[in-house]
Formats: C-alpha cells, structure tokens, sequence
C-alpha cells in the first residue's frame, strides 16, 4: 500500500529543486534587467545605482521571491520609475524592466509551486469596462489619442490588478504590502515637507518636490512665491492630496496589529505624514471628500464615536494650522467677497462646475459609449461655451470621475465602475463583520475607509493616474479574499 505522505527526503529534495529554481529564475530575470541598464549607460550615477541595487535585489529575491511585490509597488507608489526617468536621464526601456519585479514571485508562484491562477472578484466590473472603452475607441473621431488612452488602462490598470490580486494571497502578503504603501506615504511627504519648511521652491529635490504654479506665479522670483500648493512627486496637486489621503487608514492599521513599538511609531508617523502631504496640497476638493467619506464611515459603523471625534479633532487642526487653507475653503461659498484671491477662487469653483455640466452634456448626446477614452478634453470648450457659466480653455477635463467616465464611455463605463466601486466596498464591509481575526478586520476597515475616500476626493477629480487607483482596488480585493484562499492553499514560509 502506497504512503499517503511523501517521505520527509523527498520532500527535503523537492523545496530545494524548488529553491534552485526560483534562483535560477531571479537571477536570468534581474540579469536581463541589469545587462539593459548597462547597455543604456551614459555616464549617468543613477544608472550604476540601478545596475547594483538590481544584483543586490536579486540576491534578496533568490530566497524570498515575494519581496520583488512589496518593492514594486514601493516604486510605483512613489512614483519613483517615472521621476527616474523624467529627471534622471534613465531609459524608459530599465523604467518598463521594474515588472519583473513581479514577474519572478507570479513565476514562482504558477511554475514552481503550481499554484493556480487567481481572478478577484471585480474581473467581470473591470472587463465590461475594457469592452466599454474598446468600443468607445473604435467609435471616437480620433482612435489614436483614444487607443493611447486605452493602452493605459491596459497596462495600468488590467495588468497591475491581475499581478497584484495573484500575488497577495496570505494575510501576511497584505501586511506587507500595506507597509510598501506606508512607507510610500513618508518619502512622498519628506521632500515637499522640506521644501515648504525652507521655503526653497527653486529646488524640486530630484523631483519629488514639484509646483503646480499658475500662470501669475511662474512670472515671480521664487522669494516672492507665497500660499504655494505643492504638487510632490506626482506632479500634480489634487491628485497628490488624494494619494497621500489614502495612506493615512491604512497607517492606522498598522498601527493598530504591530506589537514592535519601532514598528507602531513608524506607522504613526507615517500617518502623520500622509495627512501632512496632503494638505500642502490645499486642496478643498480634498477637504470636502474627508467630510463625506467620514459620514460614510460612520454610518456603516467602521468609526466608533471616539474615532470620529478624534478624526474631526485632527482635520480642524490641520485647517487651523494652514491660514491659506481656511482661505481656500472661504473662497468656495465667497461669491459675494471682495477680496480678489477670493474673487479668483470663485472663478476656479465656476470652471469646475461648467466641466462637470458640459461632461453631463456630453453623455447626454452620447449616452451608450461615450466620446471615447480621453476624448472628452476635446468636446468641454464646446459645451462649456453653451452653458454660460464661465468660458472654458483648450481641453479641460471634466473634474469628476464619474461623469468623466459618463462622457467618454457612456452608460456602460459607468454602472461598471460604479459597480466596481459598491461591490469593494460591499466585500470589505461583509468580510470584516465576520472575520474573527482581529488584526486582519482593522486590515479590512483600513481598505474600506480608503477605498471611500478615494471615492469622495475622485467626486472633484477626473480618472486620471489610474495605477494609484488601480493598486488600491487590487489591494482591497485582495485583503477581502485572502481568507477565503487560505483555506485551500497551503502557507509558504517566511515574512515578506
């Protein structure tokens, strides 16, 4: 009669063909990567730091295949890859070679270990959006601009959600890569932090300190700028407020399940500095979208009433502490003010809500596909001027990620990513009324608040940077899964 357990030898003789497999495999990978680098080399330091942190990953990676996802979405986040490229003289081709970080645990995981492929449960929400999209292409006035827009989505968006949601199959898979996120979160906030504390707006810290200026601010000498809104890494400053504001739950988190008290006060301070990052934005968008995702929070019962009083205790002190953004926020209902900033600001209100009608416009007339992906800039400056509100420049966007998704992919983008956007939540709340894992629920509040939050703040801001919102909807998926997967795959060994 045959064993019905393999005998311990051979199962010491298959995890270490398995061992010399994933090695062999990180290191052709990372090879590969590193012989691009050198190739595109031109006197450039960064480069050569790139080629021997690569040997030096690679090393790493050949026993713990996993770090390569926690790295990845390190650099992503921080958006690192593209500074490095846009600053730094680095090739897009070693830009594009960071994939492979992922490539080598998702080999590792499907070759070696045989494990099966993994669709998260918003694959049908994000494949109706792609045929969405693919058809509102084919039917746009302009297919290149719109096929440039889908091959976004495709690459950061389909692709980043099916790597992600692959790899993130354990609880401690979700802890580390919330850490990846945290971690993200302070080394966006140091450099814009610096800058304003020195006012030293001339120097962008290797880009990861830049300004949004206006047109009346780029014609000042730099010691004359004032009530600067910083744009940090990502370039752009409603979009950085709303990145660094989804960090600061899941810091919370952390805080929570660490028992290291080196490790709580690192994620203390990263929550501090999320929240920091985000107001040197002085974004009222940002403001407005807190407000809305701390009433939904409340109302589904992730904040306890002293949670909510400290998370509006710390907001006010936030406002209190930045006199430019008590003006900002006076300007949206100072119509009737005459200071001229003010004055200025209402005219920025009325832009928004001319964008927002136009896109509401457009959908109107183009109400099954849409305009196309990325099309609608080209259509607002002709339904703005219908609607008398304020005249519009040159391809706006319509500043509200619903009604852009409306307007350039009809009613069928729309229900999908408003489905998408239910259905995560739904999960998370679902799973962490059941879940007898405490660290693992406060995980599943912690996504939940985000995902709300990204949700509110995108009410202001059109769907653009997807990956950021694309890493956050993987990441959620995947914490409101893992324990569901657990159940029928074995645990693998070690922390990262």
């Amino acid at each position: 009669m045959l064993d019905p357990m393999p005998s311990q030898d051979s199962m010491q003789r298959r995890l270490a063909g398995t061992s010399r497999s994933a090695a062999i495999l990180a290191w052709i990978t990372v090879s590969v990567a590193a012989v691009l680098c050198v190739i595109a080399l031109a006197e450039n330091a960064i480069l050569f730091a790139g080629v021997a942190g690569a040997v030096v990953l690679a090393i790493v990676l050949m026993k713990v295949p996993d770090v390569g996802t926690t790295v990845f979405l390190f650099l992503l986040y921080t958006n690192s890859l593209a500074i490095a490229v846009k600053f730094h003289g680095v090739p897009g081709i070693a830009s594009k070679a960071a994939v492979l970080l992922l490539v080598i645990p998702l080999g590792h995981r499907l070759l070696l270990r045989r494990q099966p492929l993994v669709f998260g449960p918003s694959w049908p929400c994000l494949f109706i959006y792609l045929v969405a999209q693919t058809i509102g292409g084919l039917l746009a006035r302009d297919r290149q601009i719109a096929w440039e827009s889908l091959e976004t989505f495709i690459t950061e968006g389909v692709l980043i959600y099916g790597l992600v949601t692959n790899l993130l199959r354990e609880k401690r898979h979700v802890r580390w890569a919330t850490w990846a996120l945290v971690a993200s979160g302070i080394v966006l906030a140091v450099a814009p932090l610096v800058q304003r504390i020195k006012s030293d707006y001339g120097n962008q810290y290797g880009g990861f300190a830049r300004l949004e200026l206006t047109e009346d601010e780029a014609d000042l000498p730099v010691n004359r700028l004032v009530n600067i809104r910083q744009a940090g890494a990502i370039g752009e400053k409603n979009r950085f407020a709303q990145v660094m504001l989804v960090l600061a739950p899941l810091a919370v988190s952390l805080f929570m399940i660490e028992r290291a008290n080196w490790l709580r006060g690192i994620a203390m301070v990263g929550g501090l500095l999320a929240l920091i990052g985000a107001s040197l934005a002085l974004s009222r968008g940002a403001v407005v979208g807190v407000g809305l995702a701390i009433f939904i929070a409340a109302a589904l019962g992730v904040l306890s009433r002293r949670q909510l009083l400290a998370t509006l205790a710390v907001g006010a002190m936030v406002v209190l502490a930045l006199p430019q953004y008590r003006e900002r926020l006076a300007s949206i209902g100072g119509i009737v003010a005459t200071n001229p900033k003010v004055q200025q600001a209402d005219g920025a209100v009325r832009g928004r809500v001319t964008e927002m009608i136009a896109a509401i416009q457009v959908f109107r007339d183009h109400p099954v596909f849409g305009v196309g992906p990325g099309m609608f800039r080209f259509y607002s400056q002709e339904y703005g001027q219908r609607i008398g509100i304020r005249s519009l420049d040159a391809e706006r966007q319509a500043h509200c990620l619903l009604l852009d998704v409306a307007a350039e992919t009809g009613v069928v983008g729309l229900l999908s990513i408003s489905l998408l956007f239910l259905g995560v939540t739904y999960r998370l709340h679902s799973r962490a009324k059941v879940e007898t894992d405490s660290n693992h629920r406060r995980f599943l509040n912690g996504y939940l608040i985000a995902v709300v939050l990204y949700f509110t703040t995108s009410l202001f801001l059109h769907f653009a940077y997807i990956r950021y919102f694309w890493i956050l909807i993987a990441l959620a998926d995947s914490t409101a899964t893992v324990p569901a997967l657990n159940k029928s795959e074995p645990q693998e060994g070690g922390d990262a």
